[in-house]
């Protein structure tokens, strides 16, 4: 997770007006974050079988009037970044499914057979 509160004009005008400008209406500055989300699919012998990843980036703008405070800018940008990385990781997964299904559908079969195998 990569998070950014970009020093812009705006904010930068912000601070050296003691917050003046964003009483006028000015933005006080932007909030960008980028997230990267990675979901394994693990077998029962927690060997990997599947990876997919899902990346989310989000910007959010603060102000007084408008957009959002600094912690409405962040629960925002979460929100909404974790939403999109997500959305991509359930759209892959569900194309492969049949696929990812078959094979812990065959490592289970195997897995059953070694459990259940009496020793001698």
């Amino acid at each position: 997770m990569k998070v950014r509160n970009d020093l812009s004009l705006f904010s930068i005008a912000a601070g050296i007006s003691l917050g003046l400008t964003t009483i006028i209406g000015l933005p006080a500055g932007r909030y960008t974050l980028e997230l990267d989300i990675s979901l394994e699919i693990l077998d029962v012998n927690q060997n990997i079988v599947e990876i997919y990843n899902g990346k989310g980036k989000q910007r959010a703008i603060i102000g007084a009037y408008y957009g959002y405070g600094e912690n409405s800018a962040k629960e925002k940008c979460l929100y909404e970044s974790m939403e999109m990385c997500l959305t991509q990781i359930n759209e892959k997964v569900m194309r492969d499914f049949d696929r990812i299904e078959a094979k812990l559908i065959k490592i289970k079969k195997q897995f059953d057979l070694e459990t259940s195998a009496p020793e001698e």
